[in-house]
């Protein structure tokens, strides 16, 4: 009895060693958690300096930035103002140069390209009075003279061609202008002097209407080209005929008619001469002056002025000279020169009437050379304004772009200089939060240093003594867990029951799993519930136990969830099973949406909520006592198998809720994707003769899997025959939820 203290005292040291070690690993715990809160300050405080660092730099590049760009706006808004100057003042020029280019009858628009120098603007186009009276002062009487010229002189037709041309032109006509050498039928010009507004007509010429056509007036000049000496000379003095003296009566009546007539030939220069000198008698030599009045009479008409043989020599003298020098200009080789002492030397009416036409061509080809001359100075300044639009439109541009980068550097700046603010408040407190850690975790190590030391010098023995205890109870426990376990696959590893008829070709072996409940799934998700290890490692453990059980995995979903759900929970629920060591040849998964749906009363006996589920099911199978053979490379059944078929049929027609997936398989003989042909077609061969013996062909499924599932080894002959075979497994009615 003096011993039975002991267990008390064991008891309590058992008991305090118990508590010491207690306390010691409270306290060692602590020291890891100030271990851990310690290293966790410091990288926060070493990422707050880091992130200090950082914001101090981003704020000196931000404010480096904005002064730069503070800069280039202001260079910008100089150069903006600049271009706006210039602008203004290239739209003042332009606006004069329009204004001098309308007054030589001009628009005013155009482009330009090159840079031309200034003119002056020319003086007012003066009216030639004397050229109006002269025209407006021609008679009827005059006009019809020369209408009835049946050989009227060249320069006459020329000229009178050239009015014609004019005349069309200021009508807005299209004059037909031929080519040198060429004249127009004096008919035509005989009818344009008999209509009664001729007169009208030529004073109506306006030489900035010509002017408008600079073409016509390149064409006139290559017609005429004597015009361009012709153009603003004035006319010659109205020279008079005075034939007196007997020596020169015949002379100057000869030279005149001839003249007039168109002849050739000039009257001599000794005449003129002689002429010139003049005759101290006009009286006495009136009598013949009359006599050859009557023979020169015709040219007297034609001759400019109209004036009669009575004046003074002299004058008349040189203004014969001048008719003469005409007349012989007339005759020459190249034509008669189109001038106007020339056109008034053949015919008055026809010298009137060009000295206006000249007149207005002459102003007509002023005002186009400096209409001209101003358009071309207005395109320049046109294109030179073009371009400093297009710089000031740059220049706006740039300083725009300034503007925005120079507001968006500000921003930055002000979120840089902000984000070092909080970058240095993080800093300091972390700063203190590692400090204050620091102490917490060397107070913990010394008192768990001092727990440690205590618990060690009460209770080594103590230790000793229940480890070596611990240790045998440890591998009592091992041994009958092990024993137990080899029980236990003894068992379950132990051959399927055999047929209930040992006389019959073939029978249904069901499998059945107990206490597995549907997993359920959370909405709109396939993620495994947190619960599901429970229940899937039972599932796995019945899977190790029964070689031959093969599962069905039926996925589901709820009506208002995607039904892709259904097949996506099934598969995770099939990936758990093989990550727990099943094989994946005997998992079958598949979804089946929203179709199979739950009452109430299922629901409350399978302890599920919603219809978001996934059931396990065992997959029961038709058993055979022999395979069904076929040759090495075809479909064809053999006899033997045929009768096993037949009894199938038989079964199938006393269990008709039964239905069946037809499952081929092939030896490794030959390719692959051939094998798994070859499978297929003798699934499909099995359920075509099941077809014929009367079984609906809906009720079975063929599949094929080639060489994937052996039996036996495939090295020797009788192992290839065995796995060239086709297996029978009975597809799980998913809406039986009974149990």
């Amino acid at each position: 009895m003096a011993a039975s203290p002991a267990p008390d005292a064991n008891a309590a040291a058992e008991a305090k060693v118990t508590a010491m070690l207690e306390e010691v690993e409270r306290l060692e715990a602590a020291v890891e958690s100030a271990i851990t809160k310690e290293a966790e300050t410091k990288d926060r405080m070493t990422t707050a300096q880091t992130a200090c660092g950082v914001a101090d730099e981003k704020l000196k590049v931000a404010e480096v930035a904005f002064r730069t760009t503070a800069a280039s706006l202001s260079a910008a808004t100089a150069e903006r103002a600049g271009a706006q100057a210039k602008v203004a003042d290239s739209s003042v020029e332009v606006a004069a140069l329009r204004k001098k280019v309308r007054r030589f009858g001009g628009s005013g628009a155009g482009t330009g390209e090159a840079e031309l120098p200034t003119f002056d603007t020319p003086a007012e186009i003066e009216r030639d009075e004397a050229a109006v009276a002269a025209v407006q002062s021609l008679s009827e009487r005059e006009l019809g003279e020369v209408r009835k010229l049946s050989r009227p002189p060249q320069i006459v037709r020329r000229a009178l061609e050239l009015v014609q041309v004019l005349i069309k032109a200021a009508e807005g006509k299209d004059p037909k202008i031929g080519a040198p050498g060429e004249e127009a039928e004096w008919s035509e010009l005989q009818q344009m002097l008999a209509k009664p507004d001729f007169i009208k007509r030529v004073l109506a010429l306006n030489a900035l209407d010509l002017s408008q056509r600079p073409q016509l007036l390149d064409k006139i000049s290559n017609k005429w080209p004597s015009m361009r000496d012709a153009v603003g000379t004035t006319a010659a003095p109205r020279w008079k005929k005075a034939l007196v003296g007997s020596k020169l009566k015949f002379a100057k009546a000869t030279s005149t008619v001839k003249l007039a007539a168109g002849a050739p030939t000039p009257p001599p220069l000794k005449a003129l001469e002689e002429v010139d000198e003049g005759d101290a008698d006009l009286e006495d030599g009136a009598s013949e002056a009359a006599e050859a009045s009557e023979v020169a009479k015709p040219a007297a008409a034609a001759a400019p002025g109209g004036e009669s043989l009575k004046h003074g020599a002299g004058r008349g003298a040189r203004g014969f000279a001048a008719a003469v020098g005409a007349a012989a200009a007339e005759a020459s080789p190249d034509g008669p020169a189109l001038t106007v002492e020339a056109v008034e030397y053949a015919s008055r009416p026809c010298g009137a009437i060009f000295r206006w036409c000249a007149a207005v061509l002459a102003a007509a080809m002023s005002m186009g050379k400096n209409r001209e001359i101003a358009q071309a100075v207005l395109d320049a300044a046109l294109a030179k304004l073009a371009g400093l639009q297009a710089a000031l439109v740059a220049a706006e541009m740039f300083s725009h772009q300034m503007s925005e980068a120079d507001q968006t550097l500000k921003e930055k700046k002000e979120a840089a200089a902000s984000n070092l603010s909080l970058a240095q408040g993080m800093r300091m407190t972390t700063s203190a939060e590692h400090s204050q850690a620091v102490i917490t975790l060397d107070e913990a190590r010394k008192a768990a240093a001092n727990a440690s030391k205590i618990a060690k010098l009460e209770g080594d023995a103590y230790a000793r003594r229940k480890e070596e205890a611990d240790r045998k109870k440890r591998e009592k426990q091992e041994s009958e867990r092990l024993a137990a376990a080899e029980l236990e696959r003894e068992t379950r590893l132990a051959a399927p029951p055999k047929p209930p008829n040992t006389s019959k070709l073939c029978w249904l072996h069901e499998h059945q799993l107990d206490g597995v409940t549907p997993l359920e799934f959370a909405l709109k998700t396939a993620t495994l519930p947190p619960d599901a290890h429970v229940s899937l490692a039972r599932v796995a453990k019945e899977l190790q136990g029964m070689p031959t059980l093969k599962l069905h995995i039926a996925g589901h979903a709820q009506s208002d969830e995607d039904p892709k759900l259904s097949s996506q929970r099934a598969q995770a629920v099939g990936a758990a099973l093989i990550a727990l060591g099943a094989m994946p040849s005997r998992l079958r998964a598949k979804g089946y949406g929203a179709s199979v749906g739950l009452s109430a009363a299922m629901k409350a006996r399978l302890r599920v909520k919603t219809d978001r589920r996934v059931g396990v099911h065992a997959i029961s199978e038709l058993g055979t006592r022999y395979g069904i053979e076929f040759a090495a490379k075809a479909s064809d059944i053999s006899d033997r198998s045929l009768e096993m078929l037949k009894g199938i049929a038989a079964l199938l027609e006393e269990n008709r809720g039964v239905r069946l997936s037809v499952e081929g398989h092939t030896d490794d003989k030959g390719d692959a994707a051939e094998n798994a042909k070859l499978s297929v077609q003798r699934a499909q061969a099995v359920c075509r003769t099941l077809d014929s013996f009367g079984v609906d062909i809906a009720r079975l499924v063929p599949h094929g899997f080639g060489a994937t599932l052996p039996l036996s080894d495939n090295t020797s002959e009788d192992g290839r025959q065995r796995n060239r075979r086709v297996q029978f497994l009975v597809i799980p009615n998913v809406n039986d939820v009974r149990r």
